[in-house]
């Protein structure tokens, strides 16, 4: 007898070089099956370039046709932080990866603290 959870889709929206991609999609799919019991299906949406305006759109997609959370790397840019948080809004969690919106409402930052980094170098000196 098969053991089946609750279904999630997760969105993946990056903007980034295509070997980022690859390793992020690739991590995902090795990951994702073995969090059992649930099932989670992946939209991903990738781009090597993108013009803010498309970064907006795709996450204004996203949050009218539903997801169960986003997966993002956006510019830190005030039209990339107003999306996240109408995706907030409207109940779907993000995730930044790699580059950080902190003043949006985004639910968590997976990457590099780079801000700590320049605290420390400047304790250094």
């Amino acid at each position: 007898m098969e053991l089946v959870g609750r279904r999630f889709m997760i969105d993946v929206v990056a903007a980034a070089p295509a070997w980022f991609h690859t390793t992020v999609r690739r991590a995902l799919e090795d990951e994702l099956p073995f969090l059992l019991p649930g099932v989670f299906r992946t939209r991903f949406h990738l781009y090597e370039r993108w013009s803010q305006e498309e970064c907006v759109t795709r996450m204004d997609r996203i949050a009218a046709k539903g997801s169960h959370g986003v997966v993002l790397m956006a510019p830190d840019v005030q039209e990339a932080v107003a999306a996240v948080d109408r995706l907030q809004a409207v109940g779907i969690p993000v995730i930044t990866l790699a580059s950080d919106l902190p003043v949006s409402r985004r639910l968590a930052y997976v990457g590099i603290d780079n801000r700590s980094g320049v605290t420390a170098a400047y304790l250094l000196s």
